[in-house]
């Protein structure tokens, strides 16, 4: 997962936060992020989840709305053991208006 380079034009889901911020259209826009993990996981992506958050909100002042996720166990891969998905709607940030 690239999550958490803070820059413009970058491919991160920051990046991805500057491009739809920026995007004029009507439809509501929104960052989806796919993590997978072992089953019980080795490494925890809430910490990963948690910092893009901060560093979106505090850092680079997005406004996000809160986190949608969901989870899923059960997967027949040997290492991808469990998913999760995570979402937020990408309201306007204050370097686009």
């Amino acid at each position: 997962m690239n999550l958490l380079h803070p820059y413009p034009g970058n491919v991160s889901t920051i990046g991805d936060c500057y491009k739809l911020a920026l995007l004029e259209c009507p439809e509501r826009k929104a960052v989806v992020v796919i993590g997978y993990e072992h089953d019980p996981c080795k490494i925890d992506l809430e910490p990963l989840i948690a910092s893009f958050e901060v560093i979106a909100k505090s850092s680079k002042k997005f406004e996000l709305s809160p986190r949608i996720e969901r989870r899923r166990r059960g997967l027949v891969h040997p290492v991808h053991q469990a998913l999760g998905v995570f979402a937020w709607e990408v309201f306007d940030h204050p370097e686009s208006a």
